[in-house]
């Protein structure tokens, strides 16, 4: 289904999103401990200049000559500055590497989330499967039912076939009693008692033969009548396994 599809597109985007995200974390982290390495290699030559320039005095209790004002005035200064600046970024760095660590915390929350979406659209495509292996047993049942109906189709056209055939022998019998009973008519015309036996037997003979006619020309309706309502039935059926069919390609087509 086309839901599926997009939750697995967006899973897909979802994964590459996260690995930049971690990537970019990753990189900012390097960043971050090598500018915090150097702030420390920075910040203690600046104490070991401190401890040994102009400004030693101020730093150890030791008695040391003292430097003309000036000098230890703007030394002072200028160790005070960097040195806060230098503490001012390094809580920067600090507080950027909390940032980090709260965003890297988010990534993994997300990252959890698209791996249940993922492990939801593997069950869906397991689903699916499941679908289209019955609905290919399904198929291949239509596909045996209408071989069979179609075997069933040609058997009652055989049949038609030697019902007409019957039919056309039977007619043929009629035509060949009714030239034989006009024959007899006119050889037993010398003969009114002759012809009257005659008659009644050539009419008996002929009503059973009508009546054969009449059964056999039901019967033939009656195959007629079955042989059309199979006909319509086998059309109904390839019709729906026409329908399986397409419905199945679309499926498959939309995965």
């Amino acid at each position: 289904p086309k839901e599926v599809i997009d939750k697995k597109m967006s899973s897909v985007s979802s994964n590459q999103f996260i690995a930049a995200q971690r990537q970019r974390l990753e990189l900012l982290r390097q960043a971050t401990e090598r500018e915090r390495s150097l702030l420390s290699g920075t910040r203690q030559p600046l104490e070991a200049a401190a401890r040994s320039g102009p400004v030693a005095s101020i730093v150890h209790e030791r008695p040391v000559a003292s430097p003309p004002f000036s000098t230890l005035h703007h030394a002072s200064e200028s160790y005070a500055a960097v040195r806060a600046a230098l503490i001012i970024r390094e809580e920067e760095l600090r507080r950027q590497a909390a940032a980090l660590a709260e965003e890297d915390e988010e990534l993994r929350a997300e990252e959890a989330k698209v791996d249940h979406r993922l492990h939801a659209a593997e069950e869906a495509k397991r689903d699916l499967l499941s679908t289209l292996i019955a609905l290919q047993y399904r198929d291949t049942e239509l596909k045996e039912r209408s071989e069979a109906l179609d075997e069933e189709e040609a058997s009652i056209r055989n049949q038609s076939d030697e019902v007409k055939q019957r039919l056309r022998e039977i007619n043929h019998q009629k035509d060949l009693l009714e030239r034989d009973f006009v024959e007899r008519q006119s050889k037993l015309s010398l003969s009114k008692k002759k012809v009257a036996d005659r008659q009644a037997e050539q009419s008996k003979v002929i009503q059973r033969l009508k009546q054969q006619l009449n059964e056999q020309e039901d019967r033939v309706r009656s195959l007629e009548t079955q042989y059309m309502s199979r006909v319509r039935a086998a059309d109904d059926f390839l019709a729906l396994h026409v329908a399986f069919y397409v419905y199945v390609a679309l499926r498959l087509n939309s995965r």
